[in-house]
């Protein structure tokens, strides 16, 4: 049976619809199940990953690094959700 992964913003995808569930990001910033990651899926062609939390998501085009993660967070997030994130912002 497939199981539905729900990404905020986007909805819920299937894990035989060609996503590619991962245990993190490429460049090992986002890991699942720590720091609010629901989810790590990408495309099959790994082009966009997808960082799901419980009530956003991320999708930043690569290539990127932890430094453009963190901008792209703190625009998208409040100050209090990037503390938790990435401890002092």
């Amino acid at each position: 049976m497939e199981e539905l992964i729900h990404i905020p913003g986007i909805g819920s995808v299937s894990t035989g619809s060609g996503f590619m569930v991962l245990e993190q990001t490429k460049d090992g910033l986002f890991r699942r199940g720590e720091r609010g990651v629901q989810s790590v899926l990408a495309t099959g062609d790994r082009k966009v990953e997808f960082v799901a939390f419980e009530e956003r998501s991320l999708a930043p085009p690569w290539p990127t690094s932890g430094r453009n993660w963190a901008i792209l967070l703190t625009i998208l997030s409040t100050r209090s959700n990037c503390r938790n994130l990435f401890g002092p912002c």
